[in-house]
């Protein structure tokens, strides 16, 4: 434990605001922790091993999050941490009960159905070996971003006193060794346990496929997935990764996905303004950055509603389309679109990023084929500078209104103010990051 939380002064501060610890979140924790100290030191007898302990409790009630949480109650948590020391028994029969105790709020708690082991873990290390695995686990993970992510949901939940000394009796138990054995050990064998039921289940919705249609089936697979979040998680990488593979095999057979030109134009401001929080006006790095750059940009794209339906609409009408076409002369096309349809279909969060990379294609290829009329107005675009162009900007603004679309033309405006405002954009060479984002040799890779 001497290692979980010892953060030096000038260290970067572990709630991720770049500050330095010591004009972060430091004095709130060592305030939470002195509290602590002097409201035990009344009843105990305090050692290193529970020094340790109550500074790792400090933190994690200490650190500033996004979301306000409020003023730890270190009269509670002293009192809940006082019935805890006061009932530890080391005896086999104590041991077992607490683990026992532990399994089932872990389980069973709402508010923690998501903190599992993440379901790539099990997928990158595919060994039906469980201790070979589970060493896996231990190597890969970090003790102290669990702790952090156990810290939000105690802290915007509602937990009772009962279930916070389970909690903490499973961090001090957790804690124990250098290895954090019992702290992981039982995300280990939940994730395992809800992963074997969760996939039993999965396996029988699909032998009943038969005698359901595939849209019933889907249908029974969303309240699955609400039940087993991590299988959920599994299923969609998985699916994922086999989409990576079957995209590349569509665009390389004809199947062509289109958007409206707004959802390019909007992705491309958005990665402007990105550009310029990031690499400001020089571009030097920007072919290792591009792609995440983009990514993050089509993610704010995709937030609004009216482009989320749109992309979905023209992704499937692309593949119902090219499945037509080829349903008696390509079977293997065929069957690699209704794949990737089924992949639309299911109820995944991983479609949208699967979606982030068709629309970073997309705006690649629309930027190869420059100059070109936009949708099917009477505007050329010749240039990508003339994105930046108030003028260019009016009159699609204009064309989208005509066509009904002032939502979307409203979407557009507000993405423009928003990176035309700020004064470093206007220092970037479009032109250059045009070369860029066209280059042969740009890819985009998915990345979890």
């Amino acid at each position: 434990m001497p290692n979980v939380f010892d953060i030096k002064r000038n260290d970067e501060c572990i709630c991720g605001s770049g500050k330095k610890y010591k004009k972060c979140c430091l004095p709130r924790i060592e305030e939470i922790e002195t509290e602590l100290i002097k409201e035990l030191e009344k009843d105990f007898d305090i050692n290193q091993y529970g020094k340790d302990f109550i500074r790792v409790v400090s933190v994690m009630f200490g650190f500033e999050m996004k979301e306000d949480a409020g003023e730890a109650d270190t009269e509670r948590i002293a009192k809940i941490i006082s019935e805890l020391w006061e009932e530890n028994d080391l005896d086999l029969d104590s041991i077992q009960k607490s683990a026992e105790a532990i399994f089932q709020l872990v389980s069973s708690k709402e508010e923690l159905k998501f903190f599992r082991i993440p379901a790539k873990v099990f997928i990158e290390n595919d060994t039906d070996n469980f201790d070979d695995l589970f060493d896996e686990v231990l190597e890969d993970l970090s003790i102290e971003e669990y702790l952090l992510e156990l810290a939000s949901i105690i802290r915007t939940s509602f937990f009772t006193d009962d279930e916070l000394k389970t909690i903490f009796n499973w961090i001090s138990l957790g804690l124990a060794d250098p290895w954090q054995t019992g702290f992981f050990d039982v995300l280990f064998q939940i994730s395992l346990k809800e992963m074997g039921e969760a996939a039993e289940k999965f396996h029988q919705i699909a032998e009943n496929e038969s005698d359901d249609s595939s849209e019933d089936a889907f249908l029974q697979l969303e309240p699955l997935f609400e039940e087993y979040p991590i299988f959920e998680e599994f299923v969609g990488i998985k699916a994922l990764y086999n989409f990576e593979s079957e995209l590349e095999y569509l665009l390389n057979n004809g199947v062509e996905f289109e958007f409206p030109f707004y959802i390019i134009y909007t992705l491309f401001l958005k990665f402007l303004s990105a550009i310029n929080e990031v690499i400001k006006e020089d571009l030097a790095y920007l072919k290792l950055y591009c792609p995440d750059l983009i990514f993050g940009a089509a993610d704010a794209v995709l937030q609004e509603e009216e482009v989320i339906e749109e992309v979905y609409k023209d992704i499937l009408e692309a593949l119902s389309e090219t499945l037509e076409e080829n349903k008696d002369k390509n079977e293997e096309l065929c069957y690699v679109i209704v794949s990737t349809t089924s992949f639309f279909f299911m109820p995944l969060w991983t479609h949208i990023i699967a979606i982030e990379k068709i629309l970073a294609l997309s705006m690649q290829k629309y930027f190869m084929k420059l100059p070109r009329t936009v949708d099917d107005s009477q505007l050329m675009l010749d240039s990508a500078k003339q994105l930046v162009n108030r003028e260019f900007l009016n009159n699609y603004i204009s064309y989208l209104n005509s066509k009904g679309l002032e939502k979307e033309a409203s979407i557009l405006q507000k993405t423009y103010e928003e990176a035309t405002s700020q004064d470093a954009i206007k220092e970037i060479d479009i032109e250059e990051v045009i070369d860029i984002i066209t280059d042969e040799d740009m890819t985009f890779e998915i990345e979890l």
